[in-house]
Formats: structure tokens, C-alpha cells, sequence
């Protein structure tokens, strides 16, 4: 198993930093072929098992890029229509509120960070319709968006409709106690300790200063 997981995250950063998807459905094919030789005669060695990680690793690399993340760039740069439903709670910003969604344009249906104005609040659950424009979450080396499953950035323009959740779907409930949990720390904890509570508590950490992140690296728990 170790040398199959070794195999796999391998083959994962060669398709992340130097392989096209070409050269990846070609090594993942030969290699798939060996392991499977190698299998079929009973020669179950670490090479079978490496070879096999690493083809697996690869398809998955292609089918991801194919699946996920195509779909999302061939949105890049697009105004349209979108419809959403929120899959977090909405941040306020200085422009309006800011929220994780599930969005469809065009048939396709990514995650995005959607910034909305003339919109108090919105929950898990609650539906949108805006003209919104579009762009890759990935820009100039960036992956922070992407690390969060986020694909684009989509500006809503002007006010959207909105159509309320009757209650928090079952779906994003452990958001939901997540959220009540937030708001009893916020409301029981001093307002200095407040954001280490909050990310040890509940992982979000966008309570923290710069200061407190650096902190949290240094003792080792900013994973956590």
C-alpha cells in the first residue's frame, strides 16, 4: 500500500509541474500495461504496485483537469447570467457580502466565490439569479481559491433574486453548527482571543491577523 500511495502522489505533482495531459494519458497507459503484465502473472512486486499507483495517479490528474477544472476555465472572462445556491454563510465586505456557491451558467455547473451588493445576508440553501462576470480563481500563481474547491471568482451586477431556503438543507448542517458554534465564541470569548478560538475550534481562520497565523505556524497548529 505504501509503495502504491508513493506512486500516486508522485505522479500527481510530475501532472502539476511538467507533464501535459498528453504525456499523461500516454505514461499512465504504458505503465497501466505493466502492472497489469505483471499482476496477471502473479509477480506482485513493489514495481507492479509503483507502476500501478503512478497510472492511477495520472488518469486521475486527467480526469480532475477534465471534469473540474476545464469547465470552469472555459468561463473565464464571461458576463452572463448565473443562478447559485449557497453552500456557506455570506462575509460581509466592503462592496456588499461575499459567498461560497455552487453556480450554473451556460449548462455548466462549478464552485465559485461570488461577491453580491444590495444583499444583506445569505445562508446554505438560498438560491440567487445575478449577471455576474467571470474569472479563473487561479491567477498569477495564486491557488488560494483553488485550495478551497473554489474554481472562479464570479461580481455579481446589480441586485440579484434571491430565493430564501425554507431551513438549512441536511447537506450543510455541519456548516450550520459550525456557524453556531462562531457566534457563541464571538459572543462568550474576548474579542483578543477570539479568533484562536474560533480556529481551533472550528478551522476557519479568516478571524486571524497576520501576526496570530504566524503564531499558530510557529507552535505547530495551524493545520489543525
Amino acid at each position: 500500500m505504501l509503495t502504491f500511495s508513493i506512486g500516486f502522489a508522485a505522479a500527481v505533482l510530475l501532472a502539476l509541474l511538467a507533464l501535459s495531459q498528453a504525456a499523461c494519458l500516454v505514461i499512465a497507459g504504458a505503465l497501466g500495461v505493466l502492472a497489469l503484465c505483471l499482476l496477471l502473472r502473479r509477480h506482485i512486486t513493489y514495481l507492479a504496485v509503483t507502476s500501478l499507483g503512478i497510472a492511477v495517479g495520472l488518469m486521475w490528474c486527467v480526469g480532475y483537469q477534465a471534469i473540474i477544472i476545464s469547465p470552469a476555465q472555459a468561463l473565464n472572462g464571461k458576463t452572463a447570467v448565473i443562478s447559485g445556491v449557497a453552500v456557506d454563510y455570506s462575509t460581509k465586505t466592503d462592496w456588499g457580502i461575499c459567498v461560497d456557491a455552487k453556480i450554473t451558467v451556460d449548462e455548466r455547473t462549478t464552485a465559485a466565490c461570488v461577491w453580491l451588493s444590495g444583499v444583506e445576508h445569505l445562508s446554505p440553501g438560498d438560491r440567487f439569479t445575478v449577471e455576474a462576470t467571470l474569472t479563473d480563481a487561479q491567477q498569477d500563481g495564486n491557488y488560494y481559491y483553488w485550495a478551497e474547491g473554489l474554481y472562479l471568482l464570479a461580481y455579481g451586477k446589480g441586485t440579484p433574486e434571491i430565493t430564501p431556503a425554507d431551513r438549512v438543507p441536511l447537506r450543510y448542517f455541519p456548516r450550520y453548527i459550525a456557524h453556531r458554534m462562531e457566534e457563541s465564541l464571538h459572543a462568550s470569548v474576548p474579542s483578543d482571543a477570539v479568533g484562536y478560538a474560533v480556529a481551533l475550534t472550528t478551522g476557519d481562520r479568516s478571524g486571524l491577523s497576520n501576526l496570530e497565523q504566524a503564531h499558530l505556524k510557529t507552535y505547530g497548529i495551524y493545520h489543525a
